[in-house]
Parts: C-alpha cells; sequence; structure tokens
C-alpha cells in the first residue's frame, strides 16, 4: 500500500505525474516535486508488471526501499499466475535482477511493511538470490530481541513466517520468537491470520510448540463457522498435519465444511479431503482399530467408525463436489489423486469416483511425473478397483520412461515397490503382454538398485514379484543376501512379506531353476525370520486366531457339504501354518475356497493377488482349488436343493471322484456312479440356473487343477494340524498315518506302469492306501 505523503508537501495530481514520467525532458520544477510517495503511486496504479518495471526504468536513481519492495510486491503479484516458461523469463531479466540488488543494498532500512512485502515477493518469485529470506529472517530476528526496534504487526510477522517457510529459511530460534507473538494474538484473530500462522506451525513441523497449537485449536473451535475457501482448508489441513483430532474441533470444522463446500476448488478441496480423512482414521485407531489395514477393512465393510451423522453428510459432500469439477475438468490429475488416496484410507468406496478419475489418469499417466500414476496404483489394489486400461496406459508410458537413461531414475525405489506390489494386488491378464513387459523392465531396474532400497520398498518389492510370480534368479538371490544385513531394520509387517516370499519361492522357484531348499542363504534366512520373533509370539498368535476363525459364510457351505455326505476338514493348515484352506477334502486332495468380497475386485469378478498365490501355492502342493464365490452363493438365495446341486455339479466339474466308481466309505453316494436324488428333485428352470452358474466357473478361474510338477518334494511344506474347533457339526476326519510326497510318487509310478487307469482314479488309490496306513 501507498504511504502517506510528508506533512506540508502536496500529492501531485495525475496529469503532473504522466508529464514527468513520459517521454521527453521534464522540467526541473517537476523533477524536483517528484518524490518517493509519487512513485508509489504510480506504482499501485500500474495495470501489469511491464508497466512497473517501466517505472522503475525511468526513475530508478529515485528509488528508496519502500518502492522497491512495492515494485517487487506487484510485479510478483502480476507474475503469479504466468506459465513457468515466461515466469522463468522474467526472473533473468536484468529489471527484475537490479531491482533485487537495490532491495539487498537497502534491506536495513527497510520498515516493517517493506519487509513482509520483500519476504512475498521473494517467496512467489523467487527473484532474488537464494540467501536474500534468510537476510530478511536474520533482520527480524535481531528486530524482535530489540524492544526499541519497531515491532512487526501480526499479520506481516506472519507473512514473513510463511515466506521463510516457503523457503527453507526458518529457524527455531526465529519461531520462538514468534510463536508467543502469536499466542497473544490468536483469541482475536481474523481467519485469514488463524489460517496462516497454524499453516506456518504444521509446515515446518513445529508439533511439539502446543501452547500455540491449543491456542489455535480454540480460535477455530469458536470461529469455525467464519471459516471459508482456502482459510478453512488451511486450517483443517494443517491440524491434521500437526496429528492434532480434538473432536470438538472436528465436530466444528465438519459442521462449517458439509454446507460450505461448494466453492471449494481443485488443491483446496484435495487438502481439506485429506485432512478430514486423517481425521477419520485417527478416531478409528482411538477406538480400537490397530492397524491402517485393518482400518480399511472395517471402514469397507462395517463402517464402524463412519456412523456419525455429520460424518455421512461430510463425506458425501466432498465426494459430490469431487465429481462436478472432475466433470467439469476443474480438478488437476494430482489434486484428484490425492483425494482417491485420502478416501482409500478410511477405506471410503466410490465406484463413480474411481472410475471417473482412472479414465483422467489413464490419458496422460506420467505428464506431470510419477506421482499420480504411482498413487492411483495403490489405491486401485487397496480399493480392489479393477481397471486394466489404467495399468496398461501407465506401463506403455513406464516402459517409455525406463527405457531411457536420463529419465529412468524417476523410478526410485518406492515408486518401483509401489507399482510392483499395485500391479500384484491387481489382476493382471496373462496376455497382457504391455503390463508384464513393463514388470520385467521394473525388475530389471530393481536388480540394479537394490542396494539402495529402504526395508519397506525391498519387502514390498519382492511381496509384488514373488506374487506375480516372476522369480528371476538374480533378484531373489541377491534380495536374500541384502535382507539378511537388515532385518534389525525391518517391521513385522514387511517380515511377514518376506516370510511368505520364501515360502513361495520354495514352492514354485525349482521350475524356474532356482531350487531354494538346496541354497545355504535360504535356510539361513528363513531361519531368521523366524527367529526374529516377528511372525512368533503375540502376532503370530493374533495371525493364527484370524486365519482360523470360521466365516459364516464358510460354514453355511460346510453344512451343504455335511448334508450331501461328505467328509471334510475344515481350516486345514498348509505351508508351515502360514495359509489355511477352508474346507478339504483331504482323500482326494480337494481344496474348497469360500471366498467372500475380500477376495475379489469390487467391480469385476476377478481374484485379487492374495487369493491368486494362495491358489497357486495349492496348486504346486498337488490340490484341485475349487472356489465357492460369494456371487454364485447368493444368486442361489436360501433353497437349500439349489445349493446342494450347485456343489455336486462343482464336484462333478472338479472330476477329483471318478465317474465310475462305486459308492464307498470314501466316494458317498451323492457322488457315486447313477441318478442323483438331488438332481432329480429340481425342475428344469433351476436346473438350468446352476448350470449356466457352474459354467462360467473356468472362464473365471473359480476352478484351478493341480500342478504337473510331481517332482515337488511337499513334505516338508504341508503341515496338517488339528482342524480349527467351529460351530459346524460337520465331521473332522480322523488323522492317520500319512504317506510322504515320495511314497505317494512312487504309488502312482508303479500303478501307471501296471494299469492304464486315470490320474484320478490313481490318485483316489493312493488316498484309500494313506486312509488304511499301508503303502
Amino acid at each position: 500500500m501507498p504511504r502517506k505523503p510528508a506533512s506540508g508537501k502536496q500529492r501531485l495530481s495525475v496529469d503532473q505525474i504522466h508529464r514527468v514520467s513520459g517521454s521527453g525532458t521534464p522540467a526541473a520544477e517537476d523533477k524536483e516535486q517528484l518524490s518517493p510517495w509519487d512513485i508509489n503511486h504510480m506504482l499501485v496504479d500500474a495495470s501489469s508488471a511491464e508497466s512497473i518495471l517501466s517505472i522503475y526504468a525511468q526513475h530508478k536513481k529515485r528509488f528508496n526501499i519502500v518502492n522497491v519492495s512495492t515494485a517487487l510486491h506487484r510485479v510478483a503479484k502480476y507474475s503469479k499466475k504466468l506459465p513457468r516458461g515466461q515466469l522463468r523469463h522474467l526472473q533473468g531479466r536484468g529489471d527484475v535482477i537490479s531491482l533485487a540488488a537495490a532491495a539487498l543494498e537497502q534491506l536495513q532500512d527497510s520498515d516493517a511493511r517493506a519487509l513482509s512485502n520483500l519476504a512475498w515477493s521473494q517467496a512467489t518469485l523467487h527473484f532474488g538470490p537464494p540467501c536474500f529470506l534468510s537476510k530478511i529472517v536474520a533482520l527480524v530476528e535481531q528486530r524482535l530481541r530489540d524492544p526499541r526496534s519497531e515491532q512487526l504487526q501480526d499479520h506481516q510477522l506472519s507473512i514473513i513466517c510463511w515466506a521463510a517457510v516457503r523457503e527453507g529459511a526458518m529457524t527455531r530460534c526465529f519461531w520462538n520468537l514468534a510463536s508467543p507473538m502469536f499466542c497473544k494474538t490468536l483469541p482475536d484473530a481474523i481467519p485469514p491470520l488463524l489460517a496462516n500462522i497454524i499453516w506456518v506451525c504444521a509446515t515446518a513441523g513445529f508439533n511439539d510448540d502446543l501452547d500455540l497449537i491449543r491456542a489455535a485449536a480454540a480460535t477455530a473451535t469458536k470461529s469455525a463457522a467464519a471459516l471459508h475457501g482456502q482459510d478453512l482448508s488451511k486450517v483443517a489441513w494443517s491440524f491434521a498435519k500437526l496429528g492434532y483430532f480434538e473432536q470438538g474441533l472436528w465436530d466444528a470444522l465438519a459442521a462449517t465444511t458439509i454446507p460450505n463446500v461448494k466453492p471449494l476448488h481443485g488443491a483446496d478441496l484435495a487438502q481439506l479431503t485429506w485432512a478430514f480423512c486423517q481425521a477419520i482414521a485417527d478416531h478409528a485407531a482411538t477406538d480400537g482399530v490397530g492397524s491402517l489395514r485393518q482400518q480399511v477393512q472395517v471402514a469397507t465393510f462395517q463402517k464402524s467408525f463412519i456412523s456419525q451423522h455429520d460424518r455421512d453428510l461430510l463425506l458425501q459432500a466432498l465426494r459430490k463436489q469431487i465429481l462436478k469439477l472432475m466433470h467439469t475438468g476443474h480438478m488437476s490429475l494430482l489434486a484428484l489423486s490425492t483425494c482417491s488416496s485420502a478416501f482409500t484410507n478410511i477405506g471410503y468406496y466410490s465406484q463413480t469416483l474411481l472410475q471417473g478419475a482412472a479414465d483422467l489418469i489413464a490419458k496422460d499417466p506420467i505428464g506431470i511425473g510419477l506421482q499420480v500414476p504411482t498413487n492411483f496404483t495403490w489405491v486401485c489394489s487397496s480399493q480392489r478397483f479393477y481397471h486394466p486400461e489404467f495399468m496398461q496406459s501407465f506401463a506403455r508410458h513406464g516402459l517409455e520412461v525406463l527405457d531411457n537413461p536420463t529419465t529412468a531414475p524417476l523410478f526410485d525405489d518406492m515408486s518401483i515397490a509401489t507399482t510392483l506390489h499395485g500391479f500384484a494386488s491387481h489382476t493382471i491378464e496373462a496376455d497382457d503382454a504391455v503390463c508384464w513387459a513393463f514388470i520385467r523392465a521394473l525388475a530389471n531396474r530393481a536388480v540394479q538398485t537394490l542396494e539402495d532400497f529402504r526395508p519397506q520398498a525391498l519387502a514390498n518389492t519382492a511381496w509384488g514379484l514373488a506374487v506375480l510370480g516372476h522369480l528371476d534368479p538374480a533378484f531373489f538371490l541377491k534380495l536374500r543376501r541384502l535382507t539378511l544385513g537388515k532385518l534389525d531394520n525391518i517391521i513385522s509387517e514387511e517380515l511377514h512379506q518376506l516370510y511368505q516370499v520364501e515360502l513361495i519361492l520354495r514352492l514354485e522357484a525349482p521350475d524356474l531353476g532356482l531350487d531354494t531348499s538346496h541354497i545355504q542363504d535360504s535356510g539361513a534366512l528363513l531361519a531368521a525370520l523366524q527367529e526374529r520373533g516377528r511372525l512368533a509370539g503375540k502376532m503370530r498368535a493374533d495371525w493364527r486366531k484370524f486365519s482360523l476363525t470360521s466365516s459364516d459364510f464358510q460354514q453355511k457351505v460346510a453344512l451343504v457339504l455335511e448334508s450331501l455326505s461328505l467328509p471334510c476338514k475344515l481350516e486345514l493348515e498348509f505351508i508351515q501354518t502360514e495359509y489355511t484352506i477352508d474346507i478339504a477334502l483331504p482323500h482326494v486332495m480337494l481344496a474348497i475356497e469360500v471366498d467372500g468380497p475380500q477376495h475379489f475386485m469390487r467391480n469385476a469378478p476377478k481374484p485379487n493377488g492374495r487369493t491368486t498365490v494362495k491358489r497357486r501355492c495349492l496348486q504346486q502342493l498337488g490340490w484341485t482349488v475349487l472356489s465357492v464365490p460369494y456371487f454364485h452363493w447368493n444368486a442361489l438365495g436360501s433353497n437349500l436343493l439349489l445349493k446342494q446341486a450347485y456343489m455336486l455339479e462343482r464336484l462333478r466339474q472338479a472330476k477329483v471322484f471318478p465317474v465310475d466308481a462305486p459308492a464307498t466309505d470314501l466316494v458317498p453316494d451323492t457322488m457315486a456312479a447313477g441318478p442323483m436324488p438331488v438332481l432329480a428333485a429340481l425342475d428344469n428352470k433351476d436346473m438350468q440356473a446352476v448350470k449356466e452358474l457352474v459354467a462360467e466357473c473356468e472362464p473365471l478361474g473359480l476352478l484351478c487343477k493341480p500342478s504337473n510338477n510331481d517332482c515337488l518334494s511337499t513334505a516338508n511344506m504341508l503341515e496338517s494340524t488339528e482342524p480349527a474347533q467351529t460351530a459346524s457339526k460337520v465331521e473332522m476326519m480322523p488323522d492317520n498315518k500319512r504317506l510322504t510326497a515320495t511314497e505317494q510318487k512312487q504309488i502312482l509310478m508303479r500303478k501307471a506302469g501296471k494299469h492304464t487307469k486315470s490320474r484320478y482314479q490313481l490318485l483316489l488309490h493312493v488316498a484309500l492306501n494313506r486312509r488304511k496306513g499301508t503303502a
């Protein structure tokens, strides 16, 4: 703002100013009359950065520090929205550099307003050298310590603090001087001042300044109704960043946001969405929900901590505004990715939002860097959202980045880990050449830079490649050596991932020439992982307790099998108790997996990565895997006959019982040769509905035949323990002497040489011998 003229001195008229500043030689008396106040008035009236720089070029000798600060402030204001190229050109202009030099030269003469203008200009335009703002901070700190110096007003001090944080010039000493002043003025602070102060505190990371945080929270709670737009988003974001989640504050902010969310745009809306989702996640944790994965699970299926009416209205209002801006093109990809990630953190699922975001990001996934596509890959995997077009687009653009030696380093350890983890959790089709080429390129990049990987990235990358089945010996041998040296820095969840990786390698690596059971490092790592205790003790007990709990859906399927006189085991453990088979028929090596919604992508009947790798492990161990999906079970309704018919048809489809076998203790009447009473009781329409469901099972991957890897030794991998106690009345098979895998193989080979029987008949013969305890 222009200063008032000194007393007794008249301000020039507009005509006089134009005559003085115009072309030609001004009169001597006009030159004498031109004062810094008149120049400041000209600067304020200028309508563009070019006009301001033109005034400076004509009158630079008369510019004092007030004129210099006003000129730089106005130039920065007019240049804020310039394209990046034009802004760089402006920063390098000689007259701008000359202004910056004049500011540095006269800095000691600056008053409070000039200092705040210069600080804001530097943070906005970056016109001066890197030390420019540090010198302003040092000068202000000196004046704050000297009570005789001119004291800054609160808004001026907050602007200097804001600029110092933006430019990395903030110091703790400076903040310790400013904070008590802010604490005094916060009770009566207007919204912009409140927003600026708490934003500085949060961005600088001064989480321990509890006096200021509490004073700001009290003011924000009291005057929440006056917060709007950018002020509202800055206040909410700041308290979330500080980890301050006092219930009254967030209730007040939510009550203000619900009716006032429509004016918010882009980055402000993304900040606000992230902040509220952080608050919701914190309340979930304080309500007894532990890890983030558990939070997401609870939020997705139970919504236990979004039960309050205001919170539901808040999330709906945020989602509607995001969708509106997305459809009108006023939402940047970065803001859209931030909102999607925030909703994912609390398990809030909106298929419309994810579909729209995926469609937009797929058009140019790497246009503004890798942050957007890698974040959204994580979103898709966490929300179990199937969008192959986005994955393929990311893969195509990612291959271009990796093929260029200049841009390949953009894929750092966390980018590689997040991407591979996301692709593994997603469903990648076997014939998707682009995605698999991208996965191979990421694996090669990981091998080159594995020494620089942080423990979390190491575990996520290894888990992603193992689940995808890309078992590159170069990667995993190098991983094994590095992991042994980093065990002390690896947390429990990462250890669990590495433990799963080792078990997958022991099952699948022989097919690729990496027989980890004979590699000393593998045994040492597996023992070290177990010895670390992170997978033993309480965590192991909790995992077993969770995994051995039969769901209601599982028990219903088991009861249907019981009604068909099929003996089975519930929760049979295998692969060193890492997994359990939901319902097992061990005598015919049939694993019935009762798969609820969490096993599939939400918007497509595709299994997710965790489900796929479990099925693959069972196949490697010689089991036939029959999946009973929730969407088939729900389609059958409550009709017991329909469910019995469905299970009988699925068992026929699996071909684990010989077609012409007579009824025995292991082949019940329902599966023996001859007519089936259950099927005869159904009318043609119902039977046709059942057959349609069964017909789509193989295309959907709901039936997986055992692997042909007969040389695989499964004796050390299959640990059958006592089945979990459940409320089901399903008959449990008694434990008998088990044949080793070698003995089973010998029987099969001997029988295959003497008789022309099917593989299933031979398996049945092996099962009968096992039951009798003989070879």
